[in-house]
């Protein structure tokens, strides 16, 4: 890419929901090997490196090769394009509201990672013994979801209070903090939306 417009080009994956999970979990876990993608997200390794294999020739994620400490193997590590989280792209995805086509492909990518997320949760509460339950439960860490109900009159203020940010990512952070570090080591994630309910 001759200009920094990662978060331009990564909006041509939103066909393609695989490669948007790798990119989230590449995100999620700096230098991760594809042995780690493959067995997080279920997949085989030959169908992970067809997927890497074109991120890295869009300029969406970069390896780096790395001879395994004791052993001659080598490997490679991936993390995303830190472009990424530069001024400029920040600025082209508050504009994507000037584009319909492309806020509708920011939309979609998000419902992506927002379904990959979820998907992920319901996966791993699923599998969970009693014991395991139990264990979460005692330390208040099991993933709860809400669903928060709202009529026709508190619709306007709940649509300004959405829209009040308009970043492809929202993170809560300290002043000055950076917000690379938040994403990828973020917690916890709240998932807000405006659903109209037919009665």
């Amino acid at each position: 890419m001759s200009k920094s417009r990662v978060s331009i080009d990564i909006l041509d994956l939103v066909n393609d929901p695989i490669k948007i999970a790798i990119w989230f979990d590449i995100m999620r876990s700096d230098g991760i090997t594809a042995k780690a993608i493959a067995k997080k997200l279920n997949l085989k390794k030959t169908n992970i490196y067809y997927h890497l294999k074109h991120l890295e020739e869009r300029e969406l994620i970069i390896s780096k090769t790395n001879v395994v400490a004791g052993t001659n193997l080598i490997e490679k590590t991936y993390t995303i394009n830190k472009k990424f989280y530069e001024k400029e792209e920040r600025e082209l995805r508050r504009g994507l509201r000037d584009s319909p086509g492309k806020m509708r492909d920011a939309i979609l990518f998000q419902l992506y990672l927002t379904a990959f997320a979820i998907s992920k949760q319901i996966i791993d509460v699923s599998t969970m013994s009693n014991e395991e339950i139990k264990e979460q439960m005692e330390k208040e860490t099991l993933p709860f979801s809400k669903l928060i109900l709202f009529n026709n009159q508190d619709l306007e203020k709940a649509t300004e209070l959405l829209h009040k940010s308009i970043s492809s990512f929202d993170v809560i952070r300290e002043e000055g903090k950076d917000q690379a570090d938040y994403e990828k080591n973020a917690e916890y994630g709240i998932v807000l939306g405006l659903v109209s309910l037919s009665r």
